[in-house]
């Protein structure tokens, strides 16, 4: 599993170093709109290392390896997430030296995690079925819906943050149910979508 992860890393770091950039400059800017931004080009990480995988043929030497589907799946979640939360820190971090209040600093950001987090867990079971040349309109759908949605939260977040405290909770449980159903999805449906 460690040698899966390490490979998503690598070709994310070799393929994605201004998308890096780019998601360190949203994620440094302490506008909350821009998080939104920032985590949504999170959430497409995965897209990008699965489109990756099948541009180099990954899916047929995957077949000779020792690895389950629920393995080869799961190192693009984690990859993704590990990222997710870096910038979510980096975001943290240039709210803070901007002067912004600590539990609301928080809440927002753990909002946007949770938010770019079941946007993810809602894409990788349609990469994984239909790969992503067939895959691809409705990826931009969504991510179009949810940088949108995203953007305009940024702005009413904070006024409910200030009366739901338990909205970023709240959060944060729909994306793990929504994450664990897309691992159960996507390891289904790998073989038939990128393995073969």
């Amino acid at each position: 599993m460690k040698g899966l992860v390490y490979k998503d890393f690598m070709a994310f770091w070799r393929m994605g170093k201004m998308f890096l950039l780019m998601l360190l400059i949203f994620s440094a800017v302490p506008v909350m709109s821009l998080m939104g931004y920032g985590m949504a080009f999170c959430a497409m990480l995965p897209f990008s290392l699965i489109q990756m995988d099948e541009n180099c043929h990954w899916g047929r030497l995957s077949v000779m390896l020792p690895y389950s589907n629920l393995q080869l799946v799961l190192s693009k979640y984690l990859v993704s997430w590990g990222i997710e939360l870096a910038m979510a820190a980096v975001s943290v971090l240039s709210q803070a030296i901007a002067g912004a209040a600590l539990r609301e600093n928080l809440l927002r950001t753990l909002f946007f995690f949770a938010a770019a987090s079941a946007l993810g867990g809602i894409i990788n079971p349609i990469a994984f079925r239909f790969g992503t040349q067939r895959g691809r309109l409705i990826f931009v759908i969504l991510i179009v819906v949810f940088t949108c949605t995203m953007v305009s939260l940024g702005k009413i977040v904070p006024t409910f943050l200030s009366r739901l405290q338990a909205l970023p909770w709240l959060m944060l449980l729909l994306a793990l149910i929504v994450n664990a159903l897309s691992i159960y999805l996507s390891q289904r449906w790998f073989r038939k979508g990128v393995r073969a």
